[in-house]
């Protein structure tokens, strides 16, 4: 309970599936009911379970940059072709 999509993507040690869920994702730092972040379910006990952490580790960093950017201000440009996201406007 309390799950996410990530983490079952990290439960699953597919590096496609992590790196699939890792580029449309944003629960990184989600908990789940027992405390635990996506990153913990991985298994590194395999060159799979390792491929997924350097996997999710890229997208981690790639997704605080982006985060810290916006924080700042500095909006971001969305992925999707059909939404604009801009920022407000002055009063």
């Amino acid at each position: 309970r309390g799950a996410t999509a990530l983490h079952y993507a990290c439960m699953s040690g597919n590096p496609d599936m992590v790196k699939i869920m890792c580029s449309v994702s944003n629960s990184f730092t989600t908990k789940d009911c027992k405390d635990k972040t996506p990153i913990d379910f991985i298994d590194c006990s395999s060159e799979e379970g390792i491929e997924c952490l350097g996997i999710f580790s890229d997208a981690l960093e790639a997704w605080q940059k982006k985060k810290v950017s916006f924080t700042k201000g500095e909006f971001q440009t969305c992925r999707c072709p059909y939404v604009r996201i801009s920022p407000p406007s002055p009063l």
